[in-house]
């Protein structure tokens, strides 16, 4: 019964080699991705290649940010680091962390031009609802990008040391009412003295 189970490939083993089904478990290769393995071998035991920071793949990874890639993109290009070690970068270094906070405001400036291309580019009547999905997209990314250039949401700012004041004038000039101690009277009201 046993030989009736399918049997799964394995991207540890040699290609063309197969292993029972239950003699298989799963676990994260290098790159993050899962991979089937026999259940026997130790995961330590894998292919295992250490990404120390570089700054110049950092300038590279901002550069590619910056020309519209995203992360995603990235860690799939050859020579690259997964993506879970570039996030790990990012909480390790400060300055890595903030040059790709401004590769990602740089690139809505990207993504605002790719609109513009975009909407140039329609000819035909058939493609203005896909385009116009993508303009609405691109416009999104950059607007969430760097809201503070491409946002639609209009910001208020002022001194709070000196407030806007708006001061009209009716032309009508009173003085206010002084009222002295000895005027002011105290009453008390009883709740069977009022008539309702």
């Amino acid at each position: 019964m046993d030989e009736d189970k399918p049997k799964r490939k394995s991207k540890a083993l040699p290609e063309g080699q197969y292993i029972p089904a239950k003699e298989v478990k799963q676990v994260r290769d290098q790159y993050g991705r899962l991979v089937w393995v026999h259940k026997q071998l130790n995961p330590d035991d894998l292919p295992h290649r250490v990404w120390e920071f570089s700054e110049t793949t950092a300038d590279q990874i901002c550069m590619l940010v910056t020309e519209g890639h995203t992360l995603k993109e990235i860690s799939k290009i050859k020579g690259m680091p997964p993506m879970h070690i570039i996030y790990s970068w990012t909480r390790n270094n400060k300055k890595f962390k903030e040059d790709l906070h401004v590769a990602r405001q740089d690139r809505a400036h990207f993504y605002h031009d790719h609109a513009i291309d975009v909407a140039m580019e329609t000819r035909r009547k058939i493609d203005v609802p896909v385009n116009k999905f993508k303009v609405e997209t691109l416009k999104w990314a950059a607007e969430k990008g760097n809201a503070s250039t491409y946002g639609s949401k209009t910001v208020h700012e002022g001194n709070p040391e000196a407030p806007i004041q708006f001061i009209i004038e009716t032309g009508i000039h009173r003085k206010p009412i002084e009222v002295e101690a000895e005027q002011v009277v105290q009453v008390e009201v009883k709740p069977e003295d009022i008539d309702v």
